[in-house]
């Protein structure tokens, strides 16, 4: 072989090994920017929350929620820009923020190969629900979260400001109409100044619907009004009868001339 062409394949093979020096060094500085701008994307995220979570979480009332619900309410919050223009937020009165807070299975999910398995409240499969003020300090709205951040249901209240309390499957609910049913679901409970109602999933027709829950006070009332309502029943048939023997007589008469 010629002193040129070794000169050649030197040069060809040098030239190889450096395009693929270079390859990897572009894969490596490539791989580190991506890994660095992950990075610096949860670190900011972090520290968003990090920063946040004393505007959210005001009074230690709501240290119980756990970090990772705070961080879905979090997320929640910033979504929906409720720290820049204060739409919405907790209440600040330590009396009442025990009663903005429930959790259940509200979505009615299945757990374990289809079973339903009991556990404690703020277990990690629960779903919170939570009662928002809004800023002008008489209006609210209440929110349905899974441990995985969907928003399973919302519903603002004007001028109301309910507590809640959750209640577990197979309670006891009004629902359709003023027998107690089994509830299908874990639900809540809304308690206004002047009514209770339940928050309820309904398999059957895959929605949440709101149920007004009667008081005795309502069930009376309601019992007292289908007396009434039969004894005027009653009332119409002795006048129609009572109307229909002189008409008969008069017609007797009448036929006799």
């Amino acid at each position: 072989m010629k002193i040129e062409n070794l000169k050649d394949n030197s040069i060809a093979k040098n030239n190889k090994k450096k395009k693929i020096i270079i390859g990897v060094i572009l894969i490596l500085i490539i791989s580190s920017v991506l890994g660095y701008i992950g990075y610096a994307n949860s670190k900011s995220n972090t520290s968003d929350y990090d920063r946040d979570k004393e505007l959210i979480f005001t009074i230690s009332e709501y240290d119980k929620i756990s970090e990772n619900f705070k961080k879905v309410i979090h997320q929640l919050f910033l979504q929906n820009d409720y720290l820049i223009d204060g739409t919405y937020f907790f209440t600040k009165i330590p009396s009442r923020a025990n009663k903005v807070i429930a959790y259940g299975n509200f979505s009615n999910k299945k757990q374990y190969n289809g079973i339903d398995v009991a556990h404690e409240e703020g277990y990690i499969n629960d779903d919170i629900a939570i009662v928002l003020e809004k800023k002008d300090f008489k209006s609210s709205a209440i929110c349905l979260l899974s441990e995985n951040g969907d928003v399973l249901y919302y519903k603002e209240f004007e001028d109301e400001l309910p507590t809640i309390k959750s209640f577990k499957k197979g309670a006891k609910i009004f629902m359709d109409d003023t027998v107690l049913q089994k509830a299908p679901s874990d639900g809540i409970l809304i308690f206004t100044k002047n009514e209770k109602r339940v928050l309820v999933y309904v398999p059957d027709k895959n929605i949440f619907e709101i149920f007004y829950q009667y008081t005795n006070e309502d069930l009376k009332n309601r019992e007292s009004e289908m007396e009434d309502d039969y004894e005027e029943e009653i009332d119409s048939v002795k006048t129609v009868n009572y109307i229909k023997e002189p008409l008969n007589t008069v017609n007797d008469s009448l036929e006799k001339k």
